[in-house]
């Protein structure tokens, strides 16, 4: 059988997220080796498919049955290898998976382009993808996570603390392995459910553009979160953008490497070219892409546009139970390419009613610290804001106010499943717990209005990008 074809018979998110049989080659005995975290991961996190353990010295292998090399296993029909062998026996341990018709694999070890003499033994790899039609993911990686299916395939720490895999709508690609995983941790943080989760490494063969659009064809997957060193695959890069735009699901990209010390520092790590800060910026605009500079800032795009909210424009209606908080959120709003708008006196009237005198209903709305006393009287703004024709987007903005945090944060969900338009909330300071309780709730939730006020600049963007780029 060709193993092209049998790689055509299956969407490559598929082979590496869904696999029915996976081979291990190299797997060890002791699960605290690298070769044999793998092993103890798939064992212990319910995986669906079947594991079969390569191993020439032993008949099991963590108690599963063993075989001593890929050609013994009978039966055939694997989808996945995953490779835990020196990069010196990568080589031939790809043939031998290619020559058994498998049609993908991951490659974990390093020693490849990202140093001066593995540059050849990456070569022979890549000659070897191209000559059988094998899928290689990595090399240098460590693998994949596929929440739904339970496929723990990798070695990371990220696991170390439990293998309850939270499912969700959200895919993340990196190139790096440890940017891969700090992503994955702080969007569960968040609340925030990541059922795919890969690391693409050197990229001989598979591209983190590639895998991702492939990903975004799911319709499980809303968005995508991927981390770049280097816009080294543009033909991948260009069927993403057109998947996004045709699937009208945002892709947020991280790219490091923009400045020149930044590209050094990507050679080392996984042998990429960088290119300057203002060709990438240039290149990931007109693919409409969201671009983003930190990884706290992807996490706020990403909140946001996993509530699955579109402003029709970018005029924000603020409410905030402190005025100093309010006039903050208007300089952070327009940085952010928001408009926050005096609301017309027949919308103003009512909230007038249910604020102090010495309030402000103009926007930014302020109830005063009468709030506290009264957290009712959110409720009565939101209900008025939510329906004003001319608010797109709100925000809330809270600190502190623990006591009747509960109620407050009931009044809040009520308010949001009461509107389709985007809303967030800024609750700053206290112990945490209310953020925690929102965001449970799908209330995207930030203790900085900076970082709100960015995200719900990307989603205005993005959607006026996707008129762009369809226009175009």
């Amino acid at each position: 059988m060709n193993v092209a074809h049998v790689t055509s018979q299956r969407p490559l998110c598929d082979l590496y997220f869904s696999p029915r049989r996976v081979v291990v080659v190299g797997a060890s005995n002791d699960p605290r080796k690298l070769s044999g975290r793998v092993i103890d991961f798939l064992n212990r996190s319910a995986f669906t498919g079947e594991v079969i353990p390569i191993n020439p010295n032993r008949g099991t292998v963590q108690a599963l049955r063993a075989y001593p090399s890929v050609g013994a296993y009978p039966h055939g029909n694997i989808d996945l290898a995953v490779l835990a062998v020196p990069a010196a026996d990568v080589p031939g341990a790809l043939q031998e998976c290619a020559a058994a018709d498998i049609p993908a694999a991951i490659v974990f070890a390093s020693g490849f382009a990202e140093t001066e003499r593995g540059t050849q033994l990456q070569e022979k790899v890549a000659a070897l993808c191209h000559r059988t039609g094998i899928r290689v993911l990595g090399p240098n990686c460590l693998g994949v996570i596929g929440a739904k299916t339970g496929a723990a395939l990798t070695f990371s720490s990220v696991l170390d603390t439990g293998l309850e895999l939270h499912d969700g709508p959200i895919a993340v690609v990196a190139q790096s392995g440890a940017m891969a995983t700090y992503l994955y941790s702080l969007l569960l943080d968040h609340g925030l459910g990541v059922g795919y989760l890969a690391n693409t490494g050197n990229e001989v063969d598979v591209t983190a553009a590639e895998l991702l659009s492939s990903l975004l064809e799911r319709s499980d997957v809303s968005s995508g979160v991927m981390y770049l060193e280097a816009l080294n695959a543009p033909r991948a890069l260009q069927q993403l953008s057109q998947t996004s735009q045709r699937t009208t699901k945002p892709v947020i990209v991280l790219k490091s490497g923009r400045t020149e010390a930044g590209a050094a520092a990507a050679k080392v790590h996984t042998g990429s070219a960088g290119v300057s800060g203002t060709e990438t910026a240039g290149r990931l605009h007109d693919l409409g892409f969201v671009q983003v500079s930190t990884l706290s800032e992807a996490v706020d795009a990403t909140q946001v546009f996993a509530a699955g909210r579109t402003p029709d424009g970018n005029r924000l209606t603020a409410v905030s139970m402190s005025g100093g908080a309010g006039v903050l959120m208007t300089d952070d709003a327009h940085d952010a390419g928001l408009r926050v708008d005096e609301l017309p006196s027949e919308w103003r009237a009512p909230i007038t009613a249910e604020i102090p005198s010495y309030g402000s209903s103009r926007n930014p709305i302020d109830m005063t610290a009468e709030f506290i006393k009264d957290p009712t009287i959110l409720s009565r703004v939101l209900h008025v804001v939510t329906d004003h024709p001319d608010t797109d987007m709100i925000a809330v903005l809270l600190g502190n106010a623990e006591r009747d945090s509960t109620a407050i944060v009931d009044t809040i969900v009520t308010s949001y499943a009461a509107t389709s338009k985007p809303m967030v909330v800024v609750w700053t300071g206290g112990s945490g717990a209310p953020r925690k309780a929102l965001r449970r709730a799908g209330v995207p939730t930030f203790s900085d209005g900076a970082h709100a006020a960015r995200a719900l600049g990307h989603l205005f963007a993005f959607s006026r990008t996707r008129e762009r780029v369809a226009v175009g």
